[in-house]
């Protein structure tokens, strides 16, 4: 998990929006990554359901697959 700012959250963020994601403040120059590791061997694959499930239900969170193009 990285915080981080800059050109590249401008570029996700429009992404992000081609996906559909609105962001009614206008869209965010700041940001908290969270990236996964290849899950091949599933030990971990509940570990990140909780957690995306859990970024899913904070209120102005966005998250956005960035391999899948599509949001969760």
């Amino acid at each position: 998990m990285t915080c981080e700012s800059g050109p590249e959250v401008a570029a996700d963020a429009a992404l992000a929006q081609e996906a559909g994601a609105e962001f009614p403040g206008g869209p965010p120059v700041n940001r908290i990554r969270v990236v996964f590791a290849q899950d091949e061997s599933q030990l971990f694959t509940n570990h990140i359901i909780w957690i995306a499930d859990w970024l899913k239900e904070i209120p102005s969170a966005v998250v956005y697959d960035e391999v899948g193009k599509c949001l969760w």
